[in-house]
């Protein structure tokens, strides 16, 4: 009985191996091969990360995972290289990919960052057939290894490129907030390469999603609790794994880290580890929960993952969450002088020869007299005769009377009429509080007493987005949507019909894929060419069954799937219906298949196209669990650009929420892209 309990296990884990990428209960100790927007996102200048996972303990040899990567940080995001491969055991089938990383980052504001990654790489799958036993190698005499096994493997090894991109969003650790956090979400095998093992038969590896979250509560200085979420969707298996990581520091150089998660279905995992400066050591146990805790007696995964952070001089630094080596308060994100303790007020960077040579507080970079301190609100000069002749608090260049006091308003120059005296000046920014438009807060007299932090000709006080560049008109903030045409056809949003897809002026920004002069969005049959009269489709047509292969010249609408308010997942009612056009496709190999995404008015156009797009794809997801050839679909949204019922009652909108499905041949099928053409 323990025999044929291993056989199954290893049965099992080269079943996953096949089918599914590695997975880490360590994940977030995994930063390159979670999420490729990480690739240069962390403390230090250089990251090695070593990660080893065994999976299935009573089973020898057993199931493992080794990963080892190396990133670096730049100016703008980072890059690095990582190394993954998965080992079957007793299969000896083992999948092996190097990847190069590379990601740019922005941060939006002191607490706001996101970063983009990809991924672009090899990745190999081979087996060793002689590990393997089969039916025709059994004889009335047992088992005989020397018999020939029958099978057509015509080749034991497959190399094939492999891409995989990803975004990630950080809320940023601030001295006046308990909260912090990150989340984030990775596509992988973007060009899904062809992976089987036999010639003449395509086996492609399916776009795998991944989506990560993380919130960091800090209890206290040295306590911090961080409830946490991962799920993953490949093939047809969707993992999900929830808990809460723990971490408590004993000192500024040293904290360690406790957790618990669950995988749904799967396991429970308890894990552990130390920091200690730059250097992080953690491991974690998985005690099965599955059909297969009776064979494995609960025993699942041991891991452990070691990572190393270290500086261009190779010199050991304190590694602490807030991400801060020099310990001066401004974080090495944003810090000028990362390595050198400076002042807040000088980006990170001390007084003296690094950023600002006089030390007057006043950067080099906007000092109008770098090598003489002076003062703020003389932009870095000295209150002296040279400057400020007569004492005003505006310097000569923008003072209309550079030798008699007078106010701001006025330019320097003195209100007529007897002397008045010039009052008071609260903030001490040279900006009397009679004209200062922040009277308690120092500024600069070119902005009436306040700042402008964006440099967007919009005073602080009044902007609405203090600390990004946008336009007065718009009350300090971006003007997003004018003048913006998203398709990239020359017609502008606000007069384009078909936002999202390139057209022609004379189709109002519409296409015209079979170029008989209908638009897609009027035209019945909008890829094969007919009459006006016939609304744009060809006079016959023959209707498709599971016996009827469709001709050459045929493109036929065959059902719609409808969907719920601002839904797309598929109800139950469709599938049978469903079912049936994967049995055409299955029958007829040669036919390709359209999936036309559409929605209601309700909404912004960009959402309803978005939207458009994920209920063509929910339906393209089924079609492909029932074994349809992704390379034999295609999908499209309309978004909201052409209903098929007026908006204007609630069945009319329920019709519009739909996914339009038209079977095509190799030649009549459009090469639409599914995304905007913005050249």
């Amino acid at each position: 009985m323990k025999k044929i309990f291993t056989l199954i296990i290893i049965l099992a884990a080269t079943v996953v191996t096949m089918a599914q990428d590695a997975h880490y209960s360590l994940y977030q100790y995994t930063p390159l091969y979670l999420n490729p927007a990480f690739t240069g996102q962390m403390n230090g200048s250089n990251r090695l990360v070593l990660n080893y996972r065994n999976q299935w303990l009573p089973i020898a040899p057993p199931y493992r995972n080794i990963g080892v990567s190396y990133d670096k940080n730049t100016k703008i995001g980072g890059w690095g290289l990582l190394l993954n491969q998965n080992d079957a055991g007793d299969a000896s089938l083992k999948h092996t990919s190097i990847y190069f990383n590379y990601a740019i980052g922005k941060q939006l504001t002191q607490r706001h960052q996101i970063s983009l990654g990809g991924q672009g790489g090899i990745t190999q799958k081979r087996f060793d057939p002689t590990a393997f036993s089969f039916d025709s190698q059994y004889g009335t005499d047992g088992y005989d290894a020397t018999l020939n096994n029958q099978e057509n493997f015509t080749r034991t090894s497959v190399l094939v490129p492999d891409f995989n991109v990803g975004f990630a969003y950080q809320f940023l650790p601030d001295v006046n907030s308990r909260i912090s956090g990150e989340a984030g979400f990775a596509f992988s095998h973007l060009n899904t390469p062809d992976i089987a093992f036999t010639e003449g038969i395509q086996e492609d590896l399916p776009v795998k999603r991944l989506i990560h979250a993380r919130l960091d509560y800090a209890i206290n200085n040295q306590f911090t609790l961080s409830p946490r979420i991962l799920g993953m969707n490949h093939y047809t298996a969707l993992e999900v794994t929830y808990g809460v990581l723990g971490k408590y520091k004993i000192s500024p150089t040293t904290a360690i880290n406790f957790g618990i998660d669950i995988r749904q279905d799967d396991a429970f995992i308890f894990m552990g580890g130390i920091e200690r400066n730059n250097i992080i050591v953690a491991a974690s146990f998985d005690a099965t929960n599955s059909t297969l805790q009776g064979p494995v007696n609960n025993q699942g995964g041991v891991e452990v993952a070691l990572i190393w952070l270290f500086d261009r001089d190779n010199t050991a630094k304190p590694f602490g969450e807030d991400g801060d080596r020099d310990g001066d308060g401004v974080l090495d994100k944003v810090d000028k002088c990362p390595d050198v303790a400076g002042l807040v007020r000088l980006e990170g960077c001390p007084t003296g020869n690094t950023g600002d040579r006089d030390g007057d507080g006043v950067l080099d970079k906007v000092d109008k007299c770098p090598d003489v301190a002076g003062l703020v609100r003389l932009e870095g000069c000295p209150e002296s005769e040279n400057n400020d002749r007569d004492g005003d608090g505006i310097v000569n260049g923008k003072d209309k009377c550079p030798d008699v006091a007078g106010v701001f308003r006025l330019e320097g120059c003195p209100e007529s009429g007897p002397s008045q005296p010039l009052g008071k000046d609260t903030d001490g920014d040279g900006v009397y509080d009679d004209i200062d438009l922040c009277p308690t807060i120092p500024g600069l007299p070119q902005y009436r007493g306040c700042n402008d932090y964006d440099k967007d000709g919009v005073y602080d006080n009044i902007d609405v987005c203090p600390r990004i560049y946008g336009e007065a008109s718009n009350y300090g903030c971006p003007v997003e949507d004018r003048n913006l045409d998203s398709d990239g056809d020359g017609i502008l949003d606000k007069d384009d019909k078909c936002v999202y897809l390139k057209g022609t002026p004379e189709l109002n920004g519409c296409p015209d894929s079979d170029k008989d002069g209908i638009s897609n969005i009027d035209d019945e049959c909008p890829f094969i060419k007919g009459p006006k009269a016939n609304n744009g489709c060809p006079v016959q047509q023959s209707i498709p069954t599971n016996n009827t292969p469709v001709s050459s010249s045929t493109e036929i609408m065959i059902d719609v799937v409808e969907f719920d308010l601002d839904k797309s997942f598929i109800r139950g009612y469709y599938k049978p219906m469903l079912n049936r056009v994967a049995n055409i496709l299955l029958q007829n190999p040669s036919y390709k298949i359209m999936l036309v995404g559409h929605t209601d008015f309700e909404g912004s156009a960009t959402y309803n196209y978005q939207l458009g797009q994920r209920r063509s794809m929910a339906v393209r997801d089924y079609l492909i669990r029932q074994g349809v050839s992704p390379n034999n679909i295609q999908i499209l949204s309309y978004g909201e650009a052409n209903p098929k019922d007026s908006n204007n009652t609630n069945d009319g909108r329920q019709r519009n929420r739909r996914t339009e499905i038209i079977i095509m041949d190799n030649y009549n099928l459009p090469k639409y892209s599914t995304q905007p053409d913005r050249n």
